[in-house]
C-alpha cells in the first residue's frame, strides 16, 4: 500500500510461453482493476467525521497557531492504532516527507481517509492514526528507483486534525500535507467498563463459531480467540484488528471465486489459440470479462468498504464505552448475518 497503482487490461505485460502464463496476465490485469477498487482507502458514510473540503484557492498557506502540534499527513486511508505496517514509497512529495522526519528526529506523520464530495472537492477525515517509522530501507537501485524506500511502522496512537495548513499542496502534489493536531484521549479514561468488555467478548466468541459455518472458505479456529481480550487499549485494538481479518477473508474469498470463475473462461481460449496480447483477445470474450468482474465488484467493494468504515468509526470514538458499543454493533450484525445464512442453508438443504 502506498506504492502500487491498480493495473489495467491495457497496460499489463503478457507472461509468453504456455497459455496458462498468458491467462495469469490476463488475470493479474483484470484483477487490477479489482484490487485498485476494494483495496481503496475512502471512506463515505455521513457516520464519519470529515473536515471542509480542501480550499484549492488558498496559494499560500496558513500559519502555525501558537501552541499547537504540527504533523505532517499523508492521506492513505482507515488503519487501527496498536498495529503494525509497511509503505512502499515512490511518489517525489513523501519521498521528501520520509526525508523530513528522519531529518527531524520525529519520525511521525498522521494518517487519514481521504474522499470526494459530490461536486469534486476533496476533504480529509477528522480523525487519522499517528504511523512512527520504525525501519526504512533505501531500494531506488534495486528497483531503478520505481520505488525510493521500503518502510515499517508503529501505529502508536490517534490524532485530531484541526486545520490543513496548505490544501492545495494535496491538489498539485508540490508537497507533502501539514496539518494541526491535537492528541486524542479518552474522556472516560478514569472509568473501568468490565461488565461491557465482557459483554463484547461473549458476542465476539459466539459469532466466530457461526461465521465459521455460514460462510464457505472461511476457517476461524479457536486458537484465534486465545488471550483476546477488549480491555482499554491494545487489547481492544487488537480485538477490532481481528475482526478486520475475518472482513479482509471475506473480500480474500470473493476473490478467489472471481479467479476461479475467469480461469474457466479465459484458459480454454488460450489453449485452443495460444498466447495472445491482451489486444488481440475477441471482443465477445472482452465483454465477458468485464462483466465478470463488473459481478464480483458490486459483491467485493461493499465488504470492504463496511471493513473501512468500521476502523474510521472506531479511530474517532471519544471513549472507550463507545467503542465498546460500537465494536458490539459490528458483531452482532455480523452474527445475525451468519445466522441468516445457515438457515437459508438449512432450507435448501432440507
Amino acid at each position: 500500500r502506498g506504492a502500487e497503482g491498480p493495473r489495467t487490461l491495457s497496460d499489463a505485460p503478457l507472461r509468453h510461453g504456455s497459455a496458462f502464463g498468458a491467462y495469469q496476465a490476463l488475470d493479474e490485469a483484470s484483477r487490477g482493476a479489482t484490487r485498485g477498487v476494494i483495496s481503496r482507502k475512502a471512506v463515505a458514510s455521513e457516520q464519519v467525521r470529515w473536515l471542509p473540503p480542501l480550499d484549492s484557492t488558498l496559494r499560500t498557506p496558513h500559519e502555525p497557531q501558537e501552541g499547537r502540534q504540527v504533523m505532517p499527513c499523508f492521506p492513505l486511508g482507515s488503519y487501527l492504532p496498536n498495529t503494525n505496517e509497511g509503505l512502499n514509497i515512490f511518489e517525489p512529495r513523501y519521498r521528501k516527507m520520509y526525508s523530513d522526519i528522519l531529518m527531524s528526529g520525529g519520525r511521525r506523520f498522521v494518517v487519514v481517509p481521504v474522499a470526494q464530495t459530490e461536486d469534486g472537492g476533496i476533504r480529509l477525515a477528522e480523525f487519522g492514526v499517528v504511523f512512527y517509522l520504525d525501519d526504512l530501507q533505501e531500494v531506488s537501485e534495486q528497483t531503478n528507483d520505481r520505488v525510493k524506500y521500503i518502510c515499517k511502522h508503529s501505529l502508536i496512537g490517534r490524532m485530531k486534525l484541526l486545520r490543513v495548513l496548505n490544501p492545495v499542496a494535496f491538489l498539485d502534489a508540490s508537497t507533502y500535507l501539514r496539518v494541526e493536531v491535537e492528541e486524542m484521549v479518552d474522556t472516560d479514561e478514569d472509568q473501568t467498563w468490565s461488565e461491557d468488555e465482557q459483554g463484547l467478548m461473549d458476542s465476539v466468541t459466539k459469532a466466530v463459531g457461526l461465521l465459521g459455518r455460514s460462510e464457505p472458505g472461511l476457517r476461524i479456529t479457536d486458537q484465534a480467540l486465545e488471550g483476546r481480550n477488549a480491555s482499554r487499549g491494545a487489547g481492544f485494538w487488537g480485538l477490532a484488528e481481528l475482526w478486520q481479518e475475518i472482513l479482509s477473508a471475506k473480500v480474500q474469498a470473493c476473490e478467489q471465486s472471481y479467479n476461479a470463475e475467469l480461469r474457466e473462461i479465459v484458459v480454454p481460449y488460450l489453449k485452443d489459440n495460444g498466447p495472445r496480447s491482451l489486444e488481440e483477445i475477441p471482443a465477445e470474450l472482452q465483454q465477458e470479462i468485464d462483466r465478470l468482474g463488473r459481478t464480483w465488484r458490486e459483491k467485493m467493494v461493499p465488504l470492504a468498504e463496511a471493513r473501512d468504515k468500521r476502523s474510521q468509526l472506531l479511530v474517532q470514538a471519544e471513549s472507550h464505552i463507545d467503542r465498546l458499543k460500537i465494536m458490539r454493533g459490528f458483531v452482532d450484525s455480523d452474527r445475525k448475518e451468519a445466522e441468516a445464512r445457515i438457515a437459508l442453508k438449512d432450507v435448501f438443504r432440507k
